[in-house]
């Protein structure tokens, strides 16, 4: 089974659009999944949308805040609750994936007590994402120029971190936006982080948009590449189009389409 392709609702939605209108024009493209950042006031809505289409809900947050994420000790009772919870509601919708985030460095803390504090929480729920059959993906941002300061900006970081867990449900969600803008080399980051996948995000470079011919991404050659290395989870773009939201949702499912 070759990968299949899924798209961040809140980017393609606009601002007087159902989710049936934009969903329905989403199986109509060929999309067999969605995505949402967080439960939010709308999620109901949106689960009950995704059922009506038949599309699968990818992935969603699996705790609240960016800056505050597992990589801080003093978070993790608060994570751990919201986490258990999301692990309930992926098992009441048939999703999953939830991703997790790092959070941001902070003083006083050093950089391999960061990567030991988030393999500690993730250790303490990785029984129950494997019981649940919920990946746990840990996101790799970038630090240039979206998100200062956040603990998990490289590759190599997020394959410490979930290799010391040791489990299958601890696995990475590989952006390939931020990994083109701390590192480029997206074929040989699939390499290495193939055997640890969960999750992938897609969208131009530079300024997060259209997957087109004007940014410097080649997305037919690694979409390709995604499919040689064996990955069979979902491609899911993220981006915020310039123009027609239609155009490049359709745009972005050609783009990546693999014969």
């Amino acid at each position: 089974m070759r990968f299949r392709q899924a798209f961040v609702a809140p980017c393609f939605r606009a601002p007087d659009q159902s989710y049936d209108e934009l969903l329905a024009q989403a199986k109509a493209i060929g999309y067999h999944a969605v995505e949402h950042w967080q439960r939010g006031a709308d999620w109901e809505e949106f689960c009950a949308s995704a059922a009506r289409h038949g599309l699968t809900i990818a992935s969603v947050g699996a705790h609240q805040s960016l800056e505050r994420g597992i990589a801080l000790p003093g978070e993790h009772a608060r994570i751990l609750t919201e986490i258990r919870a999301s692990l309930a509601e992926a098992t009441t919708h048939g999703i999953g994936n939830l991703i997790v985030l790092a959070g941001n460095r902070q003083p006083g803390i050093s950089d391999a007590e960061h990567r030991a504090h988030a393999a500690a929480l993730l250790s303490q729920v990785a029984a129950e994402a494997e019981a649940a059959a919920v990946n746990l993906n840990l996101e790799v941002f970038n630090t240039r120029v979206d998100q200062a300061g956040y603990c998990c900006d490289r590759l190599e970081w997020a394959l410490d971190v979930v290799r010391r867990v040791r489990s299958p449900r601890v696995r990475i969600l590989l952006d390939l936006y931020h990994r083109q803008i701390m590192e480029g080399d997206l074929i040989r980051a699939l390499d290495e982080a193939k055997d640890h996948l969960g999750h992938i995000h897609t969208a131009g470079n530079p300024g997060r948009h259209e997957l087109d011919d004007t940014q410097e991404i080649y997305w037919p050659a690694v979409a390709r590449h995604i499919a040689d290395i064996g990955y069979t989870g979902y491609v899911s773009h993220e981006l915020f189009p310039r123009g027609d939201r239609l155009t490049a949702l359709r745009q972005a499912f050609h783009a990546c389409s693999v014969a």
